[in-house]
């Protein structure tokens, strides 16, 4: 539990535990797909792609959704800066990122 923005390996690849993704959207109004990519530190290869199975739906802009989303077991192949995209209908809502390090 908590919050935090970077993963310690003794060495890689490496396979971390499953945990969770929070996010809070607003400004909705309509119908949205979601899906959370985690990329890899190249920037192509897709570590993780979750799509959430129920779709969100909201007719009033002002009103916010709060979204937990279960990640697997997440191999993560190599340290470096991942990135974490959340998309809605295909498009990128926000991005966010985090650091992967080997123990001193």
């Amino acid at each position: 539990m908590g919050v935090f923005d970077r993963f310690l390996a003794g060495q890689f690849p490496v396979e971390r535990d499953p945990f969770a993704i929070y996010f809070k959207l607003a400004g909705l109004n309509g119908r949205y797909e979601l899906r959370l990519q985690i990329i890899g530190p190249d920037l192509q290869t897709v570590v993780a792609d979750i799509e959430l199975a129920d779709a969100l739906a909201s007719a009033d802009p002002l009103a916010t959704t709060d979204v937990i989303v279960g990640v697997p077991a997440l191999d993560l192949p190599a340290p470096g800066r991942y990135s974490v995209r959340l998309r809605y209908n295909g498009l990128l809502a926000d991005e966010i990122s985090f650091l992967a390090e080997r123990l001193p």
